[in-house]
């Protein structure tokens, strides 16, 4: 059941940005879609607040979790709580400040990108500040959810995830279709926060009670305890950005506005294509911390297998339903085809997206363990992706931006990943 929600969370969100990247195409003009793609990649900035924290959120839950259900000593079962609650009012303070700094480097990014875009109607700014505020307040909540996932209540995460999900895309195309353009990506966001605070204030406020106050016991070191992993995971992080939402916004620079559109419409559905694929197995990293912190290997290489197992096939079958889909729009003559990139394009960026989530697994794997050794596979892929479509931009235009994803993913991430999951796992359990 707890799998059923994950996956239907994210086909929500995801069928529904599909249907949003194809109402933006009807509706708006090239250029604004170009705008319209490029304020959805750069909402997606978030991760540079997160900083790896919601991983080390569900991995050090799920231990002190597994502390207090079978620990027999009193003083034990109380040491984990007290650091449970120290380690949420921790998570809580750093996405309160993160959000209004976040905030505050958006509108700075914008003004960089659309000030000098004019003061029309269709002026990218002026929504793009209004975005700015509403993306503040959303990320400042965050850290409620990720210890919801972390205290392994996942049905409830999920719940929220698909409601969320449903009011932002339904609210987002209605704007649209009343003839918002830029401005329905803020309205849409805007709509979403009182779903938020509800969950927060109303359907689990007694889970939050607990973080008020500081609870008396071992306090939790951060600098020891979770600066260690994180700092890897957010390096990770922000690697996945440059090598996923931040591509619209480099066409803009890179190719203008009309192509950032084009760019824009097919990655927001591949990346649809990757979240989709990768909740089969994140919903399972809660389990898989606990089966980590039990030493209960075999039940835990038997649930990465068949959960990561599923994922792969989900990645192949959504990029190749993409792609069928392309072909036949193209083929009955719809408009909106030339919105997107062609089909010979787009294959390259889809093929290289069943090829990395290979790895993903593995990667859910090893953080299981409170440890990030895909550091060097992260950074690898974005700096060897970031030169082949430079090095490529001369000879093949936007072709470049797929095809360097296709050979970094099939020359460099699978070959060096798999070896690092296979060494890693052979020595962290032989040492137990």
């Amino acid at each position: 059941m707890d799998a059923l929600f994950s996956f239907s969370s994210k086909v929500v969100l995801y069928a529904g940005a599909f249907c949003t990247s194809i109402f933006a195409a009807l509706v708006l003009e090239p250029e604004q879609q170009g705008y319209f793609f490029t304020f959805l990649s750069l909402a997606a900035a978030y991760v540079f607040v997160e900083l790896g924290l919601s991983s080390a959120v569900i991995n050090f839950c799920g231990h002190e979790v597994v502390e207090i259900r079978k620990s027999v000593s009193v003083e034990r079962v109380q040491r984990a709580k007290a650091r449970l609650v120290g380690f949420g009012r921790l998570v809580i303070g750093w996405f309160m400040a993160g959000g209004v700094v976040f905030g505050v480097a958006l509108v700075g990014v914008g003004l960089v990108l659309f000030a000098g875009e004019g003061a029309s109607a269709s002026a990218p700014l002026l929504p793009w500040l209004a975005l700015c505020f509403v993306l503040m307040l959303d990320v400042a909540l965050l850290a409620f959810f990720f210890l919801m996932e972390g205290l392994n209540e996942v049905r409830t995460v999920y719940a929220y995830r698909t409601l969320k999900a449903l009011i932002l895309n339904g609210v987002m195309w209605l704007a649209l279709f009343q003839g918002y353009g830029l401005w329905a990506v803020s309205i849409g966001y805007a709509a979403t926060l009182p779903v938020s605070l509800y969950y927060i204030l109303v359907v689990k406020r007694d889970l939050f009670q607990q973080f008020k106050s500081p609870v008396a016991g071992s306090p939790i070191s951060w600098k020891k305890e979770v600066l260690p992993f994180q700092w890897r995971i957010a390096v990770s992080w922000m690697c996945g950005y440059v090598t996923s939402w931040s591509i619209t916004p480099l066409t803009l620079v890179m190719y203008g506005a009309e192509a950032a559109g084009r760019v824009g419409f097919t990655w927001s559905i591949a990346m649809g294509v990757i979240a989709i694929s990768n909740s089969v197995i994140l919903f399972k990293a809660p389990l898989m911390s606990q089966l980590v912190a039990e030493r209960n290997f075999a039940l835990l290489d038997r649930v990465a297998l068949k959960y990561g197992g599923a994922s792969v096939i989900l990645a192949a079958l959504g990029g190749s339903g993409v792609l069928a889909l392309t072909a036949i729009l193209n083929l009955f003559g719809f408009d909106f085809a030339e919105r997107m990139l062609s089909i010979e394009v787009a294959a390259y960026l889809f093929i290289g997206i069943a090829v990395l989530q290979v790895t993903q697994p593995m990667a859910v794997y090893l953080r299981a363990h409170k440890r990030e050794p895909f550091l060097v596979v992260s950074i690898g892929f974005s700096i060897l992706f970031i030169l082949l479509v430079v090095g490529l931009r001369g000879m093949m235009g936007l072709t470049s931006i797929t095809l360097a994803y296709l050979l970094t993913c099939l020359f460099f991430v699978l070959p060096v990943g798999s070896f690092i999951f296979f060494r890693c796992r052979r020595r962290w359990h032989a040492s137990v």
